[in-house]
């Protein structure tokens, strides 16, 4: 089936909970984990209308574990030393940190979009979506902050991210 926005909607009311105390056992954070299962809804929302996906909810985890995953290694690899040869010659592999000119572009473009996406965003909305990405502050800071519930502020923040995603798919249609 072709992933729609419903049924990634649908996908995340069921299974955000139960994968957010999944991937809390593996990366022992809460907020950490909360985070990586809505990068993995952002993800989803990328695919929207753009591929077959037979499972979804296995797509979902997949997606989820595998960011776990690579922030684990990235961690891991940030808190060794390169004394390590293979990490050594893993460092030399990695391309220039400089993006080549269009995609330096493509990103400003999308940067652009972005940032006029949140500028669009309801005001509450807006307020918990840069106070937790940009700021940093965790979900219940923002409740309180905000006065109301830790859900609502998920909820928010994932309206932000939906509509973040939506404004630049519409980029890459052109």
């Amino acid at each position: 089936m072709i992933l729609t926005v419903g049924e990634i909607e649908r996908l995340f009311d069921e299974q955000r909970h139960l994968l957010t105390r999944h991937l809390t056992r593996l990366v022992s954070s809460r907020e950490l984990a909360t985070d990586l299962v809505q990068e993995a809804f952002a993800r989803l929302l990328g695919m929207v209308g753009k591929q077959q996906v037979a499972y979804p909810r296995s797509l979902l985890y997949r997606t989820a574990i595998n960011l776990a995953i690579d922030h684990l290694r990235t961690r891991k690899t940030e808190t060794h030393s390169l004394a390590d040869a293979s990490m050594l010659e893993a460092a030399l592999e990695v391309a220039s940190p400089t993006p080549a000119a269009d995609r330096a572009l493509s990103a400003k473009q999308q940067l652009q979009i972005v940032a006029s996406a949140i500028d669009q965003l309801p005001p509450r909305t807006r307020q918990a979506f840069l106070l937790h990405r940009v700021h940093g502050y965790s979900y219940a800071q923002i409740a309180t902050q905000l006065g109301i519930s830790e859900s609502a502020v998920e909820k928010l923040i994932t309206r932000a991210l939906k509509q973040c995603w939506h404004a630049v798919n519409l980029l890459d249609l052109d």
